[in-house]
């Protein structure tokens, strides 16, 4: 393992729980509630990835779904404050401080990713960035973080990816990097199951990355050489 690749949101700031608020208002708008499982068709997507699916599932045009949940996010963000996932800078710090390479896989925008990294003081500690904005295809797709790996210089099976969605954890598999899943209040232990290993918070998903290179340092094997081992 040579390098850790990071996603952004519900992973190092809480952004989710700021798109569940706009969620509920803008269907509240339309008179209706928001459900788990239709707040799920939007975790660890872009709007241009979920958007023709939710539409279908509300039964309203595409034009006026994007629209109007891009307005109700847009009012969220500037009402309620971004905070910082536990143990975020921490874990960042801890891995960069290893001498690690640090990569960031985000389908959000990169205004918003320079803001959150900024936010939690961490912009330095990234090498590459990835960002919705840079790729065609959204997760589950591993094209972002195949970039990811790419802007790094180090190949994806080299690396360790963390996310908290199972469209992310597909995405960083499917690119073939190893990932941990990170649980939160909105993806459930449930989502994370096809993940490598799970890890309750970030500083003990940091302790299982650095405990699974302490592992593979004595072997004097070349990174780039083979799939990073499980955690």
């Amino acid at each position: 393992m040579t390098a850790v690749v990071f996603d952004l949101d519900g992973v190092l700031v809480d952004s989710e729980a700021i798109n569940r608020l706009a969620f509920e208002d803008y269907l509240a708008g339309l008179g209706l509630t928001a459900s788990d499982e239709l707040f799920a068709i939007t975790l660890g997507r872009r709007p241009a990835d979920f958007g023709l699916e939710l539409a279908a599932a509300l039964g309203r045009p595409l034009g006026e779904v994007e629209i109007g949940l891009a307005a109700a996010t847009a009012a969220r963000m500037r009402s309620t404050p971004l905070r910082a996932m536990p143990f975020a800078a921490e874990a960042v710090r801890a891995l960069a401080g290893a001498g690690l390479p640090l990569g960031l896989a985000s389908c959000s925008g990169s205004g918003f990713i320079g803001l959150a990294l900024a936010e939690l003081g961490v912009e330095r500690d990234f090498t590459a960035i990835a960002s919705g904005e840079d790729v065609e295809r959204g997760k589950p797709d591993p094209e972002i973080y195949r970039l990811a790996a790419g802007r790094l210089g180090v190949l994806p099976c080299t690396c360790i990816a963390i996310e908290d969605s199972a469209p992310g954890i597909a995405a960083a598999q499917a690119a073939g990097m190893t990932c941990i899943g990170v649980a939160n209040d909105l993806a459930g232990a449930g989502d994370l199951r096809g993940a490598d290993a799970v890890a309750g918070d970030l500083r003990v998903a940091a302790e299982l990355v650095l405990a699974g290179r302490r592992r593979r340092e004595p072997q004097g094997m070349p990174g780039a050489a083979r799939r990073a081992p499980r955690p």
